[in-house]
């Protein structure tokens, strides 16, 4: 059913990605012309006697011959280690290795997200208030004795699961606070599906930019790691950036200068409503646009063409669909219909621009997290969790 359902949606390419083993029987079957790619999600461990799990990450495409059960490690980079170790499936030349929910898991839209359910920031404790690799944020940085990985070494990220508005908004700040730093992790977004009966298979969507006839693996690994890629629950947003005679699309750099034009359009099927386009410049939202009517009949939403100031080397990305600082009314039909518990997404990963045009792209640095509003009732300290509990295989 589950392959059905993708070769319907019209999907290109579906990763696989089952806990600790590979599902080459479904590898195997016939998928109706979506192409079906070799993976693993494993479990990371935490250092200690007990290596309790602390997180889940994603290894793909790899050789379906391939060992994948379960290797404690005595930490996160020597686990990066192990399993770039694997070999990549035919052709593909590379890995691509993704952390996944940094922040947690919400396990059915009507539940709270929880944020130490195999959320490895929430677990280590990735400290927004602190720069990437000082004080409590130095196990980010630690290098592994002899290769030098480090914890932050993944390729990607996702910063979408499933149907999760608060895991998004949460891992959306990270991301942007790791951009900042130069740490140039792409962001995705994955269907995490386990249930036909809770979430969506193959959605998000992930829209790489590489070629499609014939299917270079190659190239689809490379534009992944590139950042040549973007995300949707709904809302499809392209975004290109220009300077002169210059342009660059994500996953590139521009060399610009302090002022730049940003054009976005944003296209989306008539049932999807699509509330607000943002522009977001090293991580914080320059431009704005609301839409007057979220629900149109024109599959173009915006077409949009904004000057933008730049203090120095800068990151821009673009975002449409669900407003993130206001409280709307429910999604509604048809949308709710067709997916259920999910609200309309879309973002493009960075174009990086060097105003100085001196050839290096210089990270404008840590990203504060906004100040809490005085008035709202203070949070305790966060419970503490013991080990988690051992799960068996389930699905990506």
């Amino acid at each position: 059913v589950r392959l059905d359902s993708l070769a319907a949606a019209g999907l290109d390419v579906a990763v696989l990605t089952d806990r600790n083993m590979l599902n080459t029987q479904l590898i195997s079957a016939p998928s109706a012309g979506t192409l079906l790619l070799p993976g693993t999600e494993i479990q990371l461990t935490g250092e200690g006697k007990d290596r309790p799990f602390i997180g889940h990450m994603s290894v793909f495409p790899i050789d379906p011959a391939s060992d994948v059960n379960h290797r404690p490690s005595e930490s996160i980079a020597s686990s990066i280690d192990t399993w770039r170790g694997l070999t990549p499936y035919k052709n593909a030349g590379d890995l691509v290795l993704q952390l996944n929910h940094p922040r947690g898991v919400q396990l059915a839209p009507s539940k709270k997200l929880l944020p130490t359910q195999h959320g490895l920031f929430a677990i280590v404790r990735y400290n927004q208030q602190e720069p990437v690799g000082e004080g409590a944020n130095t196990w980010m940085t630690r290098a592994e004795e002899g290769t030098k990985t480090t914890a932050l070494d993944f390729d990607a990220i996702e910063v979408v699961n499933r149907f999760s508005l608060a895991g998004y908004k949460n891992v959306r700040r990270d991301w942007y606070d790791l951009l900042a730093q130069n740490y140039g992790i792409t962001g995705t977004g994955n269907s995490d599906s386990r249930s036909l009966n809770v979430e969506q298979a193959g959605f998000p969507i992930n829209l790489v930019d590489c070629k499609k006839d014939p299917f270079d693996p190659a190239a689809f690994v490379a534009a992944v790691k590139g950042q040549h890629l973007s995300v949707t629950t709904g809302p499809v947003v392209s975004l290109e950036v220009i300077s002169g005679e210059e342009k660059a699309t994500p996953g590139n750099t521009l060399k610009g200068k302090s002022t730049v034009k940003a054009k976005v359009r944003v296209e989306a099927a008539p049932w999807i409503p699509v509330h607000m386009v943002r522009l977001v410049v090293n991580g914080k939202v320059v431009k704005r646009h609301t839409a007057e009517k979220p629900l149109m009949d024109d599959v173009l939403r915006a077409d949009l063409t904004w000057d933008v100031e730049l203090e120095g080397d800068s990151f821009i990305v673009a975002e449409a669909g669900w407003p993130l600082d206001k409280k709307v009314k429910g999604v509604g039909k048809p949308y709710q219909q067709v997916a259920p518990g999910y609200v309309p997404l879309g973002f493009t990963n960075p174009v990086l621009v060097d105003v100085d045009g001196d050839g290096t792209w210089t990270p404008p640095g840590h990203i504060l997290p906004p100040a809490k509003n005085p008035a709202t009732k203070k949070e305790g300290p966060p419970k503490k969790d013991g080990p988690q509990k051992r799960d068996g295989p389930a699905k990506k």
